[in-house]
């Protein structure tokens, strides 16, 4: 090989290298926080876990109690899916990122149930637990509380003398319905939501009382007594 050609690929080859270190300079590392929810794509996968990249430029690690609520959930993923997953760990002593899609989702519905607060909108949640202070609704994977006193008028446990356990059995029937309700409350970091069916029935209300004014005579139907009053739908 001659000199002059032994030259010309020495400084090909040096524009190269100098090609590519200026490449990998400009390239922006992948910077996680913890609670980022980030896009991952899987790129291999097991009953245990998932394993998916982000960016190109960082491998994250997905356990399969932090994937879904069962076992299905994982095996319908496939190699190649994108998937969204809130940062638990940004990176361990071993270089990658602990993720959970779990987290992801519910922080999906936290941000639901705020956009929901801001416009007072009503939505369904079912009943999964009662106590004679109230009932604990799903609201989209997400527990709140609806106090008795959020209750609506014709669901209001009327009971003689405030016995608890007999205000607990008519809570109870609930357990399996749903509830149209409004958010009251909320603190996602505290994990706090409250709700309130009475509120969701405001505008129904308003709309029906509108057609009423002070001193008009109008029939009812007895809905309930107890020691303070009478009931009327």
């Amino acid at each position: 090989m001659s000199p002059a050609k032994k030259s010309d690929e020495t400084a090909d080859s040096k524009a190269k290298t100098s090609q590519f270190a200026k490449l990998l300079d400009a390239a922006e590392p992948v910077r996680l926080k913890a609670g980022e929810v980030i896009e991952a794509t899987v790129i291999t996968k097991s009953k245990s876990e998932l394993w998916v990249d982000v960016g190109g430029l960082l491998t994250g690690f997905i356990p399969a109690r932090e994937v879904g609520e069962s076992g299905k959930v994982i095996h319908d993923i496939k190699v190649g899916d994108t998937v969204p997953a809130s940062v638990v760990v940004p990176e361990n002593d071993e270089g990658y990122a602990i993720l959970s899609m779990k987290r992801a989702a519910r922080d999906k519905v936290w941000t639901t149930l705020e956009q929901r607060f801001s416009t007072k909108d009503s939505f369904p949640a079912r009943v999964v637990e009662a106590n004679v202070g109230g009932l604990l609704l799903d609201a989209g994977g997400v527990r709140g509380f609806l106090p008795v006193s959020q209750l609506a008028p014709e669901h209001y446990p009327r009971v003689a003398g405030g016995d608890r356990d007999l205000i607990y059995d008519k809570l109870s029937q609930f357990i399996g319905n749903d509830l149209t309700v409004q958010v009251l409350d909320l603190n996602q970091v505290e994990n706090k939501l409250i709700l309130s069916e009475k509120l969701a029935r405001t505008q129904e209300t308003e709309a029906s009382l509108s057609k009423y004014e002070i001193g008009d005579t109008v029939k009812g139907k007895v809905t309930g007594v107890v020691d303070f009053g009478v009931f009327i739908n």
